[in-house]
């Protein structure tokens, strides 16, 4: 599959360029740009770089306590509350399928880690990224299908309304739910608090379970992954008047897994979003919010099962790979739906 890439259009050759350029900038500091930095702010429940980058230094890199800093710090901060963000507050900039290979809007590439080599690189220096041929490809890729003209989530269907009846949860869940990052969540949750509980959840733990739970599954895929910039607006202390504060990097995933109604197969749809650029942490969230809402998993710990867990490669491929085209496969699970039910007839 790598191979195919690198040998694949010039929208993925110039995205694969894009790639190595960020993870080559800045080889000795880390910047707002670090995945690392992405992952702290991630899990601390806040988006703050340079707060994030700074606990990276003073905690000599360990995650753990970085994490633990912000969260800190965070919470010595004043609360002001910001205007409820909709879907025209979300500029799309990476959108991706799985499971379709003609989607609504087009699929986006983007740059990220997946165009980049899988090869260690000594070199401290690489050749500028031809800025208009980055333009011209990023305009060949966001066109690519009739009609797609802006990159608001507002303007862009979901993938999931090519499912018409199969998943048991057609919609993304909507409203404040509970805030992790002001009162402590207790089981048991509701969908929202678990979702809230999972956006800042450990990386490794996320994976590791997702990468686990998915071997029991039947199948798994991502229908739909979005790397978007959202735009906060607060009101003006003294006009009331909205002002944009901040524009914070997410990435929104929608996988499917299998599941049983009444004996019948069927799909049950996962949501999952994380602050910054790490897209493994929303699809491992979008596959535990799919298979728990199925009811509560049985987990049989054997030595695969924790040497499985246990391995952050193994995991992370696993988890990863969701990425990838599963047309044929997605394909064949949809007709075999449909055949239950004309049998059934």
């Amino acid at each position: 599959m790598y191979a195919t890439l690198a040998s694949s259009t010039a929208a993925v050759k110039n995205a694969r360029r894009l790639a190595l350029a960020s993870s080559t900038q800045s080889k000795a500091s880390v910047s707002e740009q670090s995945l690392l930095v992405h992952q702290i702010c991630a899990e601390a429940g806040i988006w703050a770089p340079d707060a994030a980058s700074r606990a990276l230094e003073q905690s000599g890199g360990e995650l753990g306590r970085a994490v633990a800093l912000v969260r800190v710090w965070a919470a010595t901060l004043p609360y002001a509350d910001a205007k409820t963000v909709s879907e025209d507050d979300i500029e799309i900039t990476r959108h991706l399928s799985a499971a379709y290979a003609e989607i609504p809007g087009g699929q986006w590439l983007g740059p990220s880690d997946e165009q980049a080599p899988r090869l260690l690189t000594w070199l401290d220096h690489i050749d500028p990224v031809d800025v208009e041929s980055e333009r011209r490809s990023d305009l060949i890729a966001k066109t690519n299908s009739p009609g797609a003209v802006t990159s608001r989530r507002s303007d862009v269907r979901r993938v999931r309304d090519l499912i018409v009846e199969e998943s048991t949860e057609p919609s993304t869940p909507k409203g404040d739910g509970p805030d992790p990052t002001r009162a402590a969540l207790t089981a048991p949750f509701s969908r929202l608090g678990r979702l809230a509980a999972l956006a800042r959840s450990e990386t490794g733990a996320l994976v590791s379970f997702s990468s686990v739970v998915m071997e029991s599954r039947r199948e798994a895929i991502l229908l739909e992954i979005n790397s978007s910039i959202v735009h906060f607006d607060v009101a003006h202390p003294r006009t009331g008047n909205q002002c944009r504060v901040s524009e914070v990097p997410i990435v929104e995933a929608e996988a499917v897994t299998d599941i049983l109604i009444d004996g019948r197969a069927s799909l049950v749809l996962g949501y999952g979003v994380s602050l910054g650029s790490l897209e493994r942490r929303a699809i491992a969230i979008a596959v535990l919010d799919a298979v728990l809402q199925d009811g509560p998993v049985t987990l049989t710990l054997d030595d695969g099962v924790i040497t499985s867990a246990f391995d952050g490669l193994s995991a992370t491929g696993i988890v990863e790979h969701l990425r990838l085209p599963h047309y044929v496969s997605f394909a064949a699970y949809l007709s075999s739906i449909e055949n239950e039910e004309d049998l059934e007839q």
